[in-house]
């Protein structure tokens, strides 16, 4: 009895705290290790999160970058004849990039409701599509003609039209909206029916005044007629002008956005890109030269007359996770959110620039 009774009187107190201790120690490991997973996720998934935004920002920027300047055709002799067309961003064709360091300014500069005034900023202009060609163009009528029985075309659009010789931006006055994409023919004439509208139907390139060249004279059959008639197979696209900048997003956050300029609206089309890119510094290689930033470059280089050559644009962008607590910057409310932060520069060539 006495040795039966002994054996089933279970743990003492001392075997029960050290089972205990034993016990606390492993799943205190576990939690450790459960911790130190879920960190490591958390990194992971945030630095994928800055890396995904990062190939994004840089592939649609530097499309817009690289097709700066591009007529189509592969010349520089660019007539701009739109209503006061330097007196707006947005349609001063004749110089195809245009870069602010801080806020912009100037006449006609871009400012968005949510612009981050601190941070780089650039405007764009190029094409926005492959675009048709031309059967013929009829000058004093103002109306060119496409071999093309479908297209994008519509009332409001401004076009680059362009051979070998030479390109010109003109607005689409007809024909009318309805036949938006199903017109074969495009009426370039003057007047109030779009805005700006075109001051002139004679697109005969001005090296002296490429923006609003030869506003004073129209196209017409007399013996003083000196308008420029484009061939057949010229060819007619959208012209496309861009915005890039920093602004604060609905969150409170910052993102990269893009704003483009809808004619046929005669409104401004502000688009969200790539969210948390907190940070946009760009410089830009003149001539061949060095990079630079926009304040260095030479103020003949944002002109339309015999400019220096802005060549290429070296973009840095600096992003931020989702995750709170992955990273080691502090901001400025202290260390709270401690978001993981990368930067990341490309390089971009204009590509119609190369020599």
């Amino acid at each position: 009895m006495t040795r039966s009774a002994r054996s089933q009187r279970g743990f003492g107190l001392v075997e029960l705290m050290i089972a205990l201790l034993l016990g606390l120690m492993v799943i205190g490991g576990v939690t450790s290790v459960f911790l130190s997973n879920k960190q490591s996720y958390r990194s992971n998934t945030a630095l994928s999160q800055v890396q995904e935004g990062s190939r994004i920002a840089f592939e649609l920027l530097a499309r817009d970058i690289r097709q700066a300047g591009l007529t189509g055709c592969g010349n520089n002799r660019v007539a701009v004849v739109l209503n006061d067309a330097e007196d707006d961003w947005w349609s001063d064709f004749a110089v195809a990039v245009r870069g602010y360091e801080g806020a912009p300014s100037g006449t006609g500069a871009p400012a968005p409701a949510n612009l981050v005034a601190a941070e780089d900023s650039i405007v764009l202009k190029g094409l926005e599509d492959l675009g048709v060609s031309i059967e013929s163009h009829n000058a004093p009528s103002a109306q060119f003609p496409l071999n093309a029985t479908t297209n994008n075309i519509c009332a409001g659009d401004i076009v680059f039209v362009c051979d070998p010789v030479q390109a010109a931006v003109v607005q689409v006055t007809g024909p009318a909206v309805a036949a938006c994409g199903a017109n074969t023919t495009v009426v370039h004439n003057t007047g109030n029916t779009q805005t700006p509208g075109n001051c002139t139907t004679n697109l005969t390139y001005n090296p002296l005044d490429p923006n609003g060249a030869n506003c004073g004279s129209q196209c017409n059959n007399g013996p003083n007629a000196q308008c420029y008639t484009y061939g057949s197979n010229s060819q007619i696209a959208k012209a496309s002008a861009v915005f890039w900048y920093i602004g604060t997003n609905p969150v409170g956050g910052r993102s990269l956005y893009r704003q483009r300029r809808d004619t046929r609206n005669n409104n401004f089309i502000t688009e969200e890109m790539v969210r948390n890119v907190s940070s946009m510094q760009l410089q830009y290689l003149v001539d061949n030269a060095n990079y630079v930033n926009a304040t260095a470059v030479p103020p003949a280089a944002w002109t339309a007359v015999n400019p220096p050559r802005i060549t290429a644009v070296r973009v840095t962008l600096t992003l931020e996770g989702d995750e709170r607590f992955t990273g080691t910057n502090a901001t400025s409310a202290g260390d709270v959110d401690r978001k993981i932060e990368r930067s990341y520069t490309a390089s971009v060539t204009i590509r119609n620039r190369v020599n």
